[in-house]
């Protein structure tokens, strides 16, 4: 949701704070518990068909607790505030890992080619900017990955935990 943004980007990013609000109205009455029982929401069975089925399971069982609707509810509803004022910080000498998908393909309904191809630039940027955030920075991209790169692609991220704490160990930060 951050200003560099097509206006069809941050009509998604809205309608995700919207979507998780309701998400979070039926988990507090007890719906999405019943539905996630059931394995009957629409999409999500499709969303998590290319995983393993010990992930699907996982996912079937945690995705719709009342927490964690709760905590995705709150970071959409953040995350442009927290865009803003790690961009107003100062450079630091932190180890960073940044972890940026390579497959982007969720948009909001209508958006043309050319806005989805700007979209991505966009994405690519501003995961450019935070990885300059820290003289140790550093951008991997997560090849075959998109948003859920610590289901689809969790070595990677696996790899940078150690990278990091190796880095944050010899520097003694």
């Amino acid at each position: 949701m951050t200003d560099r943004f097509p206006a069809e980007h941050v009509k998604g990013q809205i309608m995700a704070v919207k979507f998780y609000f309701v998400l979070k109205v039926l988990s507090k009455i007890g719906v999405l518990k019943i539905l996630s029982g059931f394995k009957k929401f629409p999409g999500f069975s499709a969303t998590i068909s290319p995983f393993s089925k010990q992930t699907q399971k996982l996912l079937w069982r945690t995705s719709f607790q009342k927490k964690t609707i709760a905590a995705m509810h709150s970071e959409f509803s953040n995350v442009q505030d927290g865009y803003r004022k790690v961009r107003g910080m100062p450079a630091t000498e932190i180890p960073l890992i940044v972890i940026k998908s390579v497959v982007v393909n969720e948009f909001y309904p209508g958006t043309s080619e050319d806005t989805k191809r700007i979209i991505r630039e966009k994405l690519r940027e501003a995961a450019n900017d935070l990885k300059n955030w820290s003289v140790n920075g550093r951008l991997v991209e997560a090849s075959g990955s998109g948003h859920n790169i610590h289901i689809e692609n969790p070595q990677i991220v696996v790899d940078s935990i150690l990278e990091i704490l190796r880095k944050a160990l010899l520097t003694k930060v």
